[in-house]
């Protein structure tokens, strides 16, 4: 039963130190480490040796330890390797901006299957994917106006 138990603690404490590693609060003049992308921002006085003066912290999220098929609402940015928007959402104020920003939802598409469609905010097609068909829709991507929106399908 005490072997149990003391088995049990020490995985509780491994998951938890785990997924604590995965998202960080970082300075905002830190580089973002490969396979990281910053997913939320916080006003913070004091911090990063800014004395009086309020930075914003940036959080980040490890990535590229996360499945096929993930979805994550990031700040805006660049799209990380392997990952493609397929939505956004107006956000006032969100990840240190001043008004409205535009907040991507990624989702990871390395490793699909071949033969796997998803239907993704305009942009660059990714290799080894195609365009099966485009729908127009009226403000979705972040668009002011009508967007044509590509369905993707893994060679």
């Amino acid at each position: 039963m005490k072997k149990t138990l003391f088995l049990l603690i020490a995985l509780v404490l491994t998951l938890g130190s785990s997924l604590k590693a995965q998202t960080q609060d970082i300075c905002p003049d830190t580089k973002i480490p490969a396979g990281w992308v910053v997913i939320s921002s916080r006003s913070c006085a004091g911090c990063c040796n800014s004395g009086n003066g309020v930075v914003q912290m940036q959080t980040i999220k490890k990535i590229d330890n996360l499945p096929a098929g993930t979805t994550l609402e990031i700040c805006p940015g660049p799209t990380p390797a392997g990952w493609v928007v397929v939505s956004t959402r107006a956000c006032s104020g969100c990840c240190g901006g001043s008004g409205v920003v535009q907040m991507p939802t990624i989702k990871r598409i390395d490793n699909l299957p071949a033969g796997t469609t998803i239907e993704i905010c305009p942009g660059t097609i990714p290799k080894g994917w195609t365009v099966v068909s485009t729908r127009t829709c009226s403000g979705c991507c972040g668009a002011t106006g009508d967007a044509q929106v590509p369905t993707i399908k893994k060679q």
